[in-house]
Order: structure tokens, then C-alpha cells, then sequence
């Protein structure tokens, strides 16, 4: 069992290899090669969109000064119009509050920088609305 593993690791190898190449690059044996293992195939291209998906979702984009300054001027009358306001932030003040952290080893960024899915823990919103700020960052000292 063990040689069948290691045969269809070196397989799957050789299939991330050829799906690199350009199209006009690949060798007869190549295709063969290709469709003689359709499953193999279909999971290096799983992984290879999913690598492109993390890495998509890792980008950062910096808007504009225009664009800028048009969203802080939306921020400051929604700020300005709120009966009440809540900030999450992060650096050290989220985790004292018992939100999770985004950059730790289960943090969000973490997990999509490795490729790993969420799950809704990650996410949950039950969670973020459950923090428990300490007193230095409700105003008081």
C-alpha cells in the first residue's frame, strides 16, 4: 500500500507540473499522461484554484485620495448620525476583550494565507458581540 501512495504522490506531482505549462508547451505524453488520471487532475485543479482563491483574498487595495475621502466623509455621518458606536479593533486590544484574533495560529488571515477554509467560528458574529471590553477601552482609565 505504501508504493501505491508513493506512486500516486510522484503521479500528482507530475500532474502540478504539466497543469504549470503553457497549453502549447505540453507533450503528447503529457496528455496521455493527463488523461489517463482524470481524479488527479480534477484535485490539482481543486488546489490550485483554491491557492488562487487565498491568494485573492490576501490582496490589499488602496483606494484612491478621491474614493478616500469620499467613504470618510460617509463614515463621519454615520458616525455623526449613530445613537451609539461600537469599534472592534485589533493589536493587542481585541484578544484582552475576548474577541478572537485574526493573525494568531486559528486567526482568519492565518487560515487563508495556508489555504485553509473558515468555518463559522471564525466568523461568528455571536462572538464579536460578545466581547467583554475591558475598562481602559470604554474611556476609563
Amino acid at each position: 500500500m505504501i508504493i501505491i501512495g508513493v506512486f500516486l504522490d510522484l503521479i500528482q506531482l507530475q500532474i502540478t507540473i504539466i497543469l504549470k505549462k503553457d497549453g502549447s508547451a505540453m507533450t503528447e505524453d503529457d496528455k496521455s499522461l493527463l488523461d489517463a488520471f482524470p481524479t488527479l487532475v480534477r484535485i490539482v485543479r481543486k488546489r490550485f484554484e483554491a491557492r488562487l482563491l487565498s491568494t485573492e483574498r490576501l490582496k490589499e487595495f488602496e483606494d484612491s485620495t478621491e474614493v478616500l475621502h469620499l467613504k470618510c466623509n460617509q463614515l463621519a455621518e454615520i458616525i455623526s448620525s449613530a445613537k451609539y458606536l461600537v469599534v472592534y479593533s485589533g493589536a493587542g486590544i481585541s484578544t484582552s476583550a475576548n474577541i478572537p484574533d485574526y493573525r494568531g495560529t486559528s486567526g482568519v488571515w492565518t487560515l487563508l494565507k495556508s489555504g485553509q477554509a473558515l468555518d463559522s467560528q471564525n466568523l461568528d458574529a455571536e462572538i464579536l458581540t460578545s466581547a467583554d471590553p475591558t475598562r481602559k477601552y470604554l474611556g476609563g482609565s
